[in-house]
């Protein structure tokens, strides 16, 4: 996916984008964690095996409206993509892409708000959630025997595809008939879902915010 230690930046397609939302799982819900990790079966054992519970303090969360559930968002998307198309979306429409970055062990809230801004002016989607995982990881021997924590430093973020109201839109253009430039102000409705995500710009400009080496993506297929 990615050189040792540089950043890298994925998103979920719509195939997947439900697997990777878990809000219980990112804001390390007790009850779930308990649940997971007494769970009989190994594939829900293993989601949590990596974490290190005394490091989850380190863990920083943001939400744009604090404790709106997920689904309130998509519920909304949905109505105003209606509203503004006049027809309902298909089943597998993506008003939300769920996304995962490496990060750094000091990366900030900051430096995420810094990426969101990046991220909104080159795709139009909004952040609203992220979550910085600094409990993920494992522990490793030195050459000396000593061990020591390497840790799986990340964040989750999910990105709104949505304007979150109608905004207008001032452009020119030649007129056909009389070769004059003409002046157009339309309203441009909230009612899009995700676009493409342009993997390989992001991954040149978001690299410097977190003050790390641009990863290899090798994969531009799921945008």
């Amino acid at each position: 996916m990615s050189k040792k230690g540089a950043f890298s930046f994925r998103a979920a397609t719509s195939g997947k984008s439900g697997g990777c939302i878990s809000l219980k799982h990112d804001m390390r819900d007790e009850e779930y964690m308990e649940r997971m990790r007494n769970s009989p079966l190994l594939s829900e054992r293993v989601i949590v095996e990596d974490i290190d519970s005394s490091r989850s303090h380190l863990n920083e969360v943001w939400e744009l409206h604090p404790g709106k559930p997920i689904e309130e968002y998509l519920s909304e998307a949905r109505q105003r993509y209606t509203a503004a198309t006049g027809q309902k979306p298909q089943r597998k429409a993506l008003f939300l892409r769920a996304a995962i970055m490496n990060v750094k062990s000091s990366t900030t809230l900051a430096e995420m708000q810094e990426a969101a801004r990046i991220i909104e002016r080159e795709t139009g989607m909004t952040m609203i959630f992220c979550a910085i995982h600094k409990d993920e990881g494992h522990y490793e021997r030195s050459s000396s025997g000593k061990s020591y924590w390497k840790g799986n430093y990340h964040a989750h973020a999910y990105f709104l595809s949505q304007h979150l109201e109608d905004w207008k839109e001032s452009y020119t253009y030649i007129d056909r008939k009389t070769g004059e430039e003409r002046s157009v102000e339309q309203v441009v409705k909230a009612g899009r879902t995700c676009r493409n995500m342009p993997y390989s710009r992001l991954q040149t400009l978001l690299a410097p915010v977190f003050g790390m080496e641009r990863g290899e993506i090798k994969n531009e297929e799921e945008t």
